[in-house]
């Protein structure tokens, strides 16, 4: 199915990787490759909307996958949902930054700041956005995650003091 969809038969890649779907069984290791492909075959298709149901289903697998991040933020974009599209590469960047791959970091926040100034996109709303996303982080115990979300809140609207405070609480318990 990889080399189908390197050859540009996605057609065939997408056959090959559904049958692939169908047989897994239930430990395999690898679904959330699985899924990522069958992901990125529809986003190179232009079917985003089946694009996001698999790249949805990688992160499920592994919420840290930031390729699936950056796809989906990416497939939401092409939907016209720029929400939805700002926090996925938000976090698809801070993700790459984290896994040591600079270069593309900083392409993805280019890339951000090209959404931000091109596109109406409320910062009011993208920062309540980001912000459950971060208590979401909080619960899983994701610390690393909470911060950096909860900075880029507070970078989007200053104004909203709980924020200050929730960040503080996740300094203290740091």
């Amino acid at each position: 199915g990889i080399v189908q969809m390197g050859q540009d038969n996605l057609v065939s890649a997408i056959r090959i990787l559904k049958d692939a779907e169908a047989r897994i069984y239930p430990d395999y290791q690898q679904i959330k490759i699985l899924f990522y492909n069958l992901g990125k075959c529809n986003f190179l298709k232009a079917d985003f909307q089946q694009a996001i149901f698999y790249f949805e289903k990688a992160l499920a697998e592994f919420s840290d996958f930031a390729q699936a991040r950056y796809y989906l933020g990416v497939s939401y974009y092409r939907l016209g949902q720029n929400e939805k599209a700002f926090v996925n590469i938000f976090m698809a960047a801070d993700m790459f930054n984290q896994n040591g791959d600079r270069a593309t970091s900083l392409k993805v926040k280019q890339f951000l700041r090209d959404i931000q100034s091109n596109q109406s996109v409320d910062r009011i709303s993208l920062a309540n956005t980001i912000f459950t996303d971060a208590q979401i982080a909080l619960t899983n115990q994701e610390l690393g995650k909470a911060i950096v979300l909860m900075e880029e809140s507070l970078f989007l609207n200053p104004n909203r003091v709980g924020v200050y405070y929730e960040l503080a609480l996740i300094y203290l318990q740091k």
